[in-house]
């Protein structure tokens, strides 16, 4: 009789933290109602109050070691930056100036080589640390781009983002088997050992169909978490502590439960639904991001303060130029070689810049918030 009591305690106690647990992972939540805004098109507000003139940097590279075409990441650190390319799975840096200095570790199946680098991170010793996506291994390099160490991770993740206390925070796929198994998010030590898990996934999941991929992104103040087909924007301290949660509601056109575990069969059904795609920035009372609308995308800002949504024309799905990566208080964004009359900064550019975009080559864009 003792015993079985202990036994309910005990579950009574499990079921209790597991409802702590969503109670506190849905607290603090604001929700925006797109469908009462008043939508403008973008033009006005990247040209208005909202950001000051773009300033321009030529990427330049004379090795073919360092060229990239299709960028997924872009970071701003320590004077650098750093571009994560998709097709080839290399992470290219270069001087602030826009001078190649090279390419970070060595794709292939050797020991110390990787075989697919999914997110990086810089730490303020220009150290860089690398998910290879593939072995589930973090990879950390020095300043000249040695390899220093590499590890196993004790799960599988999509994401990585060091914070101020020296610990990691890490996005976990939705297929993770290992530890933090069925969380999105796990804040570790430095040794990888879980500390606290953050935002459990629901079933409404297909783990075969992306719509786009996503990032942690970091502001002054915040570290960002939101994975399509999700509309809620995480907020999260610099320590990895979950603060607060944004939800956009897209009212009759917010995506049916049921057709989120299966986007492939239902995806002639998205022509009548709108949601985030990429990664959203909260920044004071802007949320600026990617929308894919009715399957077009097309980048937006939110002026929560004023009940405005600037939206953008649709472009081609795989073309992020525009929002490419987000640093501090800085949107950056690349002018592609090949369809640079298309850019918003294209009526900008002097002489010797477009004469750089003739030529094949990118230029970044960044604007700073006011």
């Amino acid at each position: 009789m003792r015993t079985y009591i202990l036994f309910i305690l005990l579950s009574l106690c499990i079921i209790g933290c597991k409802e702590s647990s969503k109670k506190r992972d849905r607290a603090n939540y604001t929700t925006y109602s797109i469908s009462n805004m008043d939508v403008k098109p973008i033009e006005e507000g990247i040209n208005n109050q909202y950001f000051t003139e773009p300033i321009f940097i030529k990427l330049k590279s004379k090795d073919i070691n360092t060229d990239f075409g299709r960028v997924s990441k872009i970071k701003l650190a320590n004077d650098k930056i750093y571009i994560l390319d998709q097709g080839i799975k290399s992470l290219i840096v270069y001087q602030k100036t826009g001078n190649a200095i090279g390419k970070v570790g060595r794709k292939g199946q050797g020991p110390n080589e990787y075989l697919d680098i999914a997110d990086f991170d810089i730490d303020k010793e220009n150290n860089i640390y690398t998910i290879d996506g593939r072995w589930d291994k973090l990879f950390i390099y020095n300043s000249d781009f040695s390899l220093r160490s590499s590890k196993k991770l004790p799960f599988e993740a999509d994401k990585i983002q060091l914070l101020d206390n020296g610990n990691y925070m890490f996005a976990l796929s939705s297929w993770n088997k290992g530890e933090g198994e069925g969380y999105r998010i796990a804040i570790t030590d430095s040794s990888f050992n879980i500390i606290q898990t953050y935002l459990q996934y629901d079933k409404f999941i297909d783990e075969n169909f992306w719509i786009s991929d996503y990032q942690l992104t970091q502001t002054k103040d915040h570290i960002i978490y939101n994975k399509p087909i999700d509309n809620d924007i995480h907020l999260f301290t610099l320590n990895g502590e979950l603060l607060k949660s944004v939800t956009l509601d897209f009212g009759k056109e917010n995506v049916e439960n049921e057709k989120k575990k299966n986007i492939e069969k239902y995806i002639r059904e998205f022509d009548n639904y709108s949601l985030l795609k990429n990664f959203p920035v909260i920044y004071s009372d802007i949320i600026i991001g990617t929308l894919w609308e009715h399957r077009n995308s097309k980048v937006f800002l939110l002026d929560t303060k004023e009940n405005i949504l600037y939206k953008s024309k649709k472009f081609d799905d795989s073309d992020n130029s525009f929002y490419a990566g987000f640093c501090d208080s800085t949107i950056i964004s690349f002018i592609h070689p090949d369809y640079y009359e298309e850019s918003f900064d294209y009526h900008l550019l002097s002489e010797d810049q477009l004469e750089h975009l003739k030529n094949g080559d990118f230029i970044l864009s960044l604007r700073h918030f006011r």
